[in-house]
């Protein structure tokens, strides 16, 4: 039976764990400043939307940092657990292929939460230079 795009979804963010939601409250914050910046870069005369731009593209710089931080800690995790005393040694390598698995949903995490903001930013920061520009000849 194939799972729907949201179960898949749900599974990589609890496979991540807490810094999945970290991720997400990041991409959500990026996904509110993102169009707010877009929106000042086309109707503000000053600098509101390259600031509100470069926020929303650091918000999902930061979805993708988290995802391979989750990696990191995941596979650490993993890790200290098979280091610890009790340990059955024919179960070791399926415990850390699991571990391992599962701290590579960060990286889906990561790149799902992170695009949108990023996008949004890059455009905001654009759109802003484009209409500073065209100012600037008009002047």
């Amino acid at each position: 039976m194939n799972e729907s795009p949201l179960h898949d979804a749900w599974s990589a963010v609890r496979d991540c764990g807490s810094i999945a939601y970290i991720a997400i409250l990041f991409a959500i914050v990026g996904v509110v400043v993102g169009p707010v910046a877009i929106t000042a870069g086309i109707i503000s005369k000053g600098r509101a939307g390259l600031y509100l731009g470069l926020v929303a593209t650091a918000l999902g710089a930061l979805c993708f940092m988290a995802g391979g931080g989750g990696v990191v800690l995941g596979r650490s995790k993993t890790d200290q657990a098979l280091a610890g005393v009790g340990v059955d040694p024919t179960m070791v390598e399926r415990i850390r292929v699991e571990g391992y698995r599962e701290a590579a949903q960060c990286v889906s995490v990561g790149g799902a939460t992170g695009t949108l903001p990023l996008f949004f930013g890059v455009i905001a920061i654009v759109v802003t230079s484009i209409r500073q520009r065209k100012a600037h000849h008009d002047s």
